[in-house]
């Protein structure tokens, strides 16, 4: 009966964590007078970055929402920002997507 119990409850478990994916929608809007050409987020306990999330440059003045789905349930991302033509170095930061909605950045 316990063993039974057991696999019932790991089953649950497994099917649980997979049922919890975090959807993001997270809006950067460039303050800066260069265009934004990158934008990556990947969970602070990752070691490289993913793949660019951006589907058009961001024009000064302009903004962009990115949608996406992680079934990793975290909140903390590091984010990278990279201009066109390196106008400026690229900013890294970090950040609560679970609480932030919206990123802004300035020169």
């Amino acid at each position: 009966m316990t063993t039974k119990f057991l696999a019932l409850g790991l089953t649950a478990t497994l099917f649980s964590s997979q049922v919890l994916a975090h959807n993001f929608d997270f809006t950067i809007e460039n303050g800066t007078r260069a265009l934004i050409q990158a934008f990556y987020a990947s969970p602070v306990e990752t070691d490289d970055w993913e793949e660019d999330m951006l589907e058009e440059f961001i024009a000064s003045g302009e903004s962009q929402t990115i949608r996406f789905s992680d079934d990793r349930n975290v909140c903390r991302y590091d984010i990278r920002i990279e201009f066109f033509k390196n106008r400026y170095d690229p900013h890294e930061d970090t950040v609560n997507l679970c609480e932030v909605t919206r990123y802004r950045i300035t020169d």
